[in-house]
């Protein structure tokens, strides 16, 4: 997992844990990755209806094979590839997203509020 994906707040596994990234967490990455040692401890959380649900979107509509998410104005539909595609209005923004902090920062980056996994 490269560390240049993430920033502070990003939740993954780390050691089969889940948790939110920290500084420290992430210039420990840089570190490893600078001097290549092993990065397996960090893996990301891939995106689920469960977990959709927990972050709070509903299900707006179910077509299959494909299922629509919304949380307010945005929505995220599911494709074939086991990943979704990130919609607000009408428009698809950015390249689709499979993991949690992918998500996270699309939704920051829009926002500029911290989408969360409690």
């Amino acid at each position: 997992m490269n560390y240049k994906e993430l920033r502070v707040g990003n939740h993954v596994y780390i050691d089969d844990k889940e948790t939110a990234l920290t500084a420290v967490d992430l210039l420990t990455m840089a570190q490893n990755e600078r001097f290549l040692l092993d990065k397996s401890v960090v893996n990301p959380i891939f995106l689920s209806e469960s977990l959709l649900l927990k972050l709070g979107f509903k299900v707006e509509f179910d077509i299959a094979p494909n299922r629509v998410y919304s949380f307010g104005e945005f929505l995220l539909r599911s494709n074939s590839a086991n990943s979704f595609n990130f919609y607000v209005g009408q428009n698809v923004v950015g390249k689709p997203v499979a993991y949690l902090h992918q998500l996270q920062n699309l939704y920051f980056s829009i926002t500029g509020k911290e989408l969360l996994a409690e």
